[in-house]
């Protein structure tokens, strides 16, 4: 049963990964596979769709965020501590200016909740 947890821990990285670089359209459950080293067969085993694997993979990004951000709150110290660490993110990140001015944006909207 480990192993099909890791297994599937392992399609969902590579995805992931492989969704990131070539896009979810240009990338097969063949691709996939071959970057996991696991036969058609076992893939099919823990994912019958593409569709399937993208919603794995948005709960795997999800988690994370939600991780990043509850560190985040945790160990930033004031406000000028939090722009540090978001600045370290967007550079660690290599992020396009338009997703950079999304993201101000976002942090914009919600210290406007805050008020």
């Amino acid at each position: 049963m480990a192993g099909n947890v890791e297994t599937r821990a392992q399609i969902v990285d590579a995805a992931n990964r492989l969704f990131y670089v070539r896009g979810f359209e240009h990338t097969s459950f063949a691709a996939i596979a071959e970057t996991v080293g696991i036969s058609r067969g076992n893939f099919y085993h823990h994912f019958k769709s593409k569709d399937e694997i993208l919603g794995a993979v948005i709960e795997a990004r999800l988690h994370s965020t939600r991780v990043m951000l509850a560190e985040w709150e945790r160990d930033a110290s004031g406000p000028a501590e939090r722009v540090r660490q978001f600045v370290e993110i967007v550079l660690t990140n290599r992020a396009e200016p338009a997703d950079i001015l999304a993201a101000l944006d976002a942090l914009d909207a919600l210290h406007d909740l805050g008020r």
